[in-house]
This record gives structure tokens, sequence and C-alpha cells, in this order.
């Protein structure tokens, strides 16, 4: 048998109603199947207790210059060129901003761009 689990606008009017006089954690939590972290939740933050938590970035994420060199770099006519049929676009989310951007191919292997980026860097050093 599936537990049954509530749902949080019945979590929200039995907290209400159980109230901190007779020990929500005790009562509440046993009849809704609450977990503790859930109760903590609903203590801290009254009003916005049932959004979930927001993401936490990677510590090992690559930083936006980095990204924009590396995109201006795998669009250029060397390593790729453009799909031409129209109807072959791609949307990048940043945010709320969307920006369509036309289908690439490209003409050479992952490896042999991979030399012409590290060989264009130690040019630059």
């Amino acid at each position: 048998m599936r537990k049954k689990v509530a749902t949080h606008a019945l979590i929200k009017t039995v907290m209400k109603a159980i109230g901190k006089k007779y020990g929500h954690k005790k009562l509440g939590a046993k009849a809704l199947n609450l977990s503790r972290q859930m109760i903590k939740r609903v203590n801290i933050d009254k009003a916005n207790w049932w959004k979930p938590n927001p993401r936490m970035k990677r510590k090992d994420a690559i930083n936006a210059a980095v990204k924009q060199i590396l995109q201006i770099f795998y669009l250029s006519q060397e390593i790729s060129r453009e799909v031409p049929n129209k109807k072959d676009v791609v949307c990048i989310k940043e945010g709320k901003e969307k920006q369509y951007v036309q289908k690439h191919v490209m003409i050479m292997t992952s490896a042999d761009a991979y030399s012409l980026i590290h060989k264009a860097q130690n040019d630059s050093d």
C-alpha cells in the first residue's frame, strides 16, 4: 500500500487548527506524514513555507566570460557552419530572456577544435 501524502492546502489548514497550544510537532507531523524539514520551514517562514528553496550555484561552474569566449569560438566559420533551414533554431534562456540562435554543424572534430583553441591561447600568452 502507498502512503497518503497530504496536499499543501490541507497541511496549512490542519497546522492552523492544531496550533502551538496542542503541540503541532507531535500531532500534525504524525497525522500528515510531515518531515522535520517541512515543520522547520513552516515555523521559520509563515507566508512562503510551501515554496521550494532556491537552488545553490555550483562552486566549479564556468564563469560567464569563459562561456562567451567558447561560444564565439565554436560559432566561428572555421569551426562550424550554419544549417541552411530557417526553422532549425535553438532557444537559449538566460533568466527571463530568450535568445534564438541558428543551429550550427561542426566542420571538424572536437579534438581538432580543442587543439585550435589551445594553440590560439598559447600564442596569445
